[in-house]
């Protein structure tokens, strides 16, 4: 008789043959988490906010007085809705946004918020021409409306790199506003990334300091010294590595990691210490996509439609990446410290942006929603009202050789963490191919540690556990025992 299993769940390998994966990788998880080696049903939601209408864009906008001091941005076509953790204050615009799907976008420079209304292009559907308009700026005051700033160029979006306002002034053109002042631009400070490659800029991130990596489709580059303006340093750093969508861009830490046509990848950022102006001397872009365990997932989506849906943020050491699903949405989720791929979130809304905020010094995530609803997303046992329904499949036990195994008996561990909670035990065997299922019993009430043993009656090369559940469960320590040839016990559960 020999064991196979895992004792901790260690993050999702998808890509790879699931009778080949590492001892702890599973090969699938839908709203899941894997702190501690134990897999977990995710938080939930609670809608807190309906503002009656589409919400385009949101951002974070606060810390600059008692009236402002904590928000949650949010853009609908004629006004801006902060909400406070408690109530609406509703900003009006200066003009209408328009729905162009890709624009709209607003960013908080010091005092002042900013929104832009978009840069012109023809619309690929209609064929038609998109007018952008001017950008609008807000200065903090409840008591005032946006105003007009024709100072600002056109554009969809923009980031704040040091004291200084960056937007994409042409397809493959950055501006820099003068320092301190975003709405004051030197026709000097623009810059032109691979004039003449046809191939648009997407987004950009702001890196130590005053510099910034700026992303192509196809290609990637930094800018540098820009405290030297207009003298500042541009470099390729990759020629065959561009980024799918800005909204897909995270900084975290010393990285930054994106969605590329080829996958999620990260790049590694640092500075010469030695060099008193900061001057950014490595950008390292990993070798390996960072989403190889789940790359077969990850390509299988729709990379048109995430050039303007796709979204993506940083919260809780995890990088959210989320997907348009029909009316919904889909996120990846990647664990940043236990570096894994922990879940597939699904939901029946549609994000149209994240942002994050505090409540009672604690840091909260928001989605705004395509129905004008903001949604404070991990937070406690209930999808609204409903219990979250969740899968883990594990990896093929067993399959070490080409030998049909008998598979006697199973077992696993877990916690229910509330009560009523439901569990379906799927068994798949391969090769003969043959599936069964079974309810087992565990506690209905919360808080309540349990092992449960079964009886498996299973031939093949290999066996393969799926959890299928709602409510809040742990679960851990999944073994199969099966007989082999030897007729010896040997472990090869960790």
């Amino acid at each position: 008789m020999r064991e196979v299993g895992d004792a901790l769940v260690r993050g999702i390998m998808s890509r790879e043959d699931s009778a080949l994966l590492p001892t702890g990788f599973v090969a699938d998880a839908k709203n899941m988490r894997m702190d501690d080696g134990t897999a977990t049903t995710r938080n939930g939601y609670v809608q807190k906010v309906s503002l009656g209408a589409t919400t385009y864009s949101a951002n974070y906008f606060g810390g600059i007085g008692s009236n402002v001091t904590n928000n949650a941005a949010l853009f609908k076509a004629n006004s801006m809705e902060l909400w406070d953790g408690t109530s609406i204050t509703t900003i009006s615009l200066a003009s209408s946004l328009g729905a162009f799907p890709d624009s709209n976008e607003g960013v908080q420079f010091a005092n002042k918020e900013i929104v832009f209304k978009g840069l012109g292009e023809i619309l690929p559907v209609s064929l038609s021409f998109y007018l952008g308009g001017p950008a609008q700026t807000w200065d903090g005051d409840p008591a005032n409306d946006f105003q007009i700033s024709l100072g600002i160029p056109e554009t969809d979006y923009g980031i704040v790199v040091g004291d200084r306002l960056a937007v994409q002034s042409d397809k493959d053109q950055i501006a820099f506003s003068d320092l301190a002042n975003p709405s004051n631009f030197d026709v000097l400070n623009k810059f032109t990334f691979g004039k003449g490659d046809g191939d648009d800029v997407v987004g950009m991130a702001p890196v130590p300091e005053n510099a910034a990596i700026v992303f192509k489709k196809r290609s990637t580059w930094a800018i540098s010294d820009l405290e030297l303006l207009p003298n500042a340093a541009m470099t390729q750093v990759s020629g065959n590595i561009g980024c799918v969508s800005r909204h897909t861009i995270q900084n975290i830490g010393s990285a930054i990691f994106f969605l590329s046509d080829k996958g999620v990848y990260a790049f590694d950022v640092g500075v010469d210490a030695s060099n008193t102006r900061g001057v950014l001397t490595q950008f390292d872009l990993r070798s390996e996509p960072l989403s190889k365990p789940i790359n077969n997932q990850i390509l299988a989506e729709d990379m048109v439609e995430a050039r303007t849906s796709a979204r993506s943020v940083y919260f809780n050491n995890r990088y959210y990446l989320a997907f348009k699903n029909g009316t919904g949405t889909k996120i990846y989720v990647f664990n940043s410290e236990i570096e894994a791929w922990e879940s597939r979130d699904e939901y029946d809304f549609l994000i149209k942006d994240f942002v994050r905020r505090s409540d009672d010094t604690k840091e909260r995530l928001y989605a705004a929603t395509d129905g004008g609803k903001l949604i404070l997303l991990e937070q406690g046992a209930l999808d609204g009202a409903a219990k979250i329904a969740w899968t883990l499949d594990t990896r093929h036990y067993g399959g070490n050789n080409l030998d049909v195994e008998s598979f006697r008996r199973g077992s696993f561990a877990g916690e229910t963490s509330e009560s009523g909670v439901s569990l379906t035990v799927s068994l798949y065997a391969r090769d003969p191919d043959s599936t069964s299922s079974f309810v087992p019993s565990i506690p209905s009430t919360a808080d309540e540690n349990f092992l449960t043993r079964f009886s498996l009656r299973k031939r093949g090369q290999s066996l393969q556990y799926r959890f299928t559940g709602s409510g809040i469960m742990q679960l851990r320590g999944m073994r199969a025992e099966l007989t082999d040839s030897s007729n010896n016990l040997t472990t090869k559960y960790e």
